[in-house]
């Protein structure tokens, strides 16, 4: 049995031309459980299904450090516009300590702080509730921005398929994951890539 999102998502992930595609489709197609073909629809909604969302607070908070949300997480959506994720992703941007967005229970949060942002990466609100671990600091919107998308190009390049972000924070282990996303050259390698997958 064949499952066909999963290719979806390996060959839009592989970097496969769309010809490629329709070709490697063609040759396995996906059955449901009573034999028959799965209709093109249903694959597409689940392929959009595998999308990031990105949530912030315009709310500023009463702080001397706040910052904005707003523009960071605009930066963060347009850069991801059209990716294919192993699984739904949920950024959340918070201004400040007293946002209405928990940046700690996100897959991928930015928290602002007295020396810039801090990010946060394998945290859910789903139960059990499991909040993120710091994968690092930035000073700047732009360092910020630039290690979250070295963290989810890292996730969608060695994650299982179906695989959350928490899940593969766990599977990978968390200390592995910030040494090699902590490393400037492999963060630009990971841009890069990200540039030429979209």
């Amino acid at each position: 049995m064949v499952c066909r999102p999963a290719i979806h998502y390996y060959m839009h992930v592989s970097s496969r031309t769309i010809h490629e595609r329709e070709i490697m489709l063609a040759e396995h197609p996906a059955m449901d459980q009573g034999g028959t073909q799965v209709r093109r629809s249903r694959v597409h909604a689940i392929e959009r299904h595998q999308e990031i969302q990105v949530r912030w607070d315009e709310h500023i908070p009463l702080s001397a450090y706040a910052r904005d949300a707003g523009g960071l997480a605009a930066q963060l959506r347009e850069s991801w516009i059209g990716a294919v994720m192993p699984s739904p992703v949920n950024i959340g941007v918070a201004p400040g300590p007293g946002s209405l967005v928990s940046a700690l229970v996100q897959d991928v949060g930015l928290l602002a702080s007295p020396v810039g942002w801090e990010i946060y990466a394998g945290g859910h609100a789903e139960h059990p509730v499991k909040e993120g671990s710091l994968l690092g600091v930035a000073e700047t919107q732009l360092q910020a921005a630039a290690l979250a998308t070295a963290c989810l190009q890292w996730y969608r390049q060695t994650a299982w398929y179906d695989e959350p972000l928490w899940a593969w924070a766990e599977r990978l282990g968390f200390m592995s994951i910030r040494e090699t996303l902590l490393d400037d050259q492999l963060q630009k390698e990971l841009a890069a890539t990200l540039h030429v997958d979209l």
